[in-house]
């Protein structure tokens, strides 16, 4: 688990941070990786365009900070769910209905799936 940052400024680049991750995530859901552009990331985000190069030397490397998030939110708690199971079709298809619930319970994160690719 991350712990708080300490000062005011370790806080606010902390929240800088944040917001470019979000309005990076916001915009593959609405438009997927391949239209995907620092200067919308930054104007989502409401910071500067040079700022980004600040947390991240590319693109690919805020939407590799996307995917890992995203993949461990997918898949938190399922390990919990196998382990109960003794089944080997039952525990084949955790996972799958796990993505399946994303559609309903969590739509942008659902089409932040879709458009990853």
């Amino acid at each position: 688990m991350a712990t708080e940052p300490r000062t005011r400024t370790d806080r606010r680049r902390a929240r800088t941070r944040q917001k470019l991750i979000d309005a990076t995530r916001a915009l593959i859901a609405e438009s997927g990786v391949a239209e995907l552009r620092v200067a919308e990331i930054t104007d989502r985000a409401d910071v500067a365009l040079g700022s980004f190069y600040n947390y991240f030397n590319s693109k690919e490397e805020v939407v590799e900070v996307i995917v890992a998030e995203t993949v461990n939110a997918v898949t938190g708690g399922v390990d919990s769910l196998i382990e109960k199971l003794d089944d080997p079709a039952e525990i084949a298809i955790v996972p799958y209905r796990r993505v399946i619930r994303l559609a309903a319970d969590d739509p942008p994160l659902a089409r932040l799936l879709i458009n990853l690719t």
